[in-house]
């Protein structure tokens, strides 16, 4: 870590405001003790994101992101076989859902099919996004469809936008809304 390269910033203030903030909610929680476990969790996440995860990726970056887009696409992939065939939620509430998807899942596979240079791997991470998308819209998690929704009107450094991709996404969700309004008026929701 005294490599000039490995600095700590802004975003490293911020995380560190976070876990004093989940300690100070740890206190008057209803639960001290769990809540208190859940900020050291985030506090150990964030320590490993600053520190030990730019070491052990450090030299390997194309690798390492590569493989998360990977990872990504096969998530999401389990998740629509598992919500949508199986009718069963993996999470057991939307939100969870739709904080995984809206946060990481799609601003990543968006970003993976802006930058990938193969067609066919463009199509994949496409349809991947795409399936990402659906997940998000029918998880009616307002504020994950939101957070999701702003990195993407967001345009790249390159050539590439993802204006396309915004317009398809605010389309799905009117039909996904639209469909959640049919289905609320035959029979009702849990």
């Amino acid at each position: 870590m005294k490599d000039r390269s490995h600095r700590f910033g802004a975003f490293h203030l911020v995380a560190c405001c976070c876990v004093v903030a989940a300690f100070i909610s740890a206190m008057v929680s209803s639960y001290p003790a769990l809540a208190a476990l859940k900020a050291l969790s985030i506090f150990l996440l964030f320590l490993y994101g600053a520190a030990g995860a730019r070491l052990a990726v450090g030299g390997r970056e194309a690798q390492f992101l590569s493989g998360l887009l990977v990872g990504c696409e096969i998530l999401v992939y389990i998740n629509v076989a598992i919500h949508f065939i199986l009718r069963v939620s993996l999470f057991n509430n939307p939100n969870s859902l739709g904080a995984l998807t809206g946060v990481a899942l799609t601003p990543l596979l968006a970003w993976g099919v802006a930058t990938s240079n193969e067609i066919a791997t463009r199509r994949r991470r496409s349809f991947a996004f795409i399936l990402a998308i659906l997940l998000l819209l029918f998880s009616f998690a307002r504020a994950a469809i939101v957070g999701a929704l702003l990195p993407l009107r967001l345009r790249s450094r390159a050539t590439v936008t993802l204006s396309p991709m915004f317009l398809f996404t605010r389309e799905s969700a009117r039909l996904a809304f639209w469909a959640r309004g049919k289905l609320r008026g035959s029979r009702p929701l849990p």
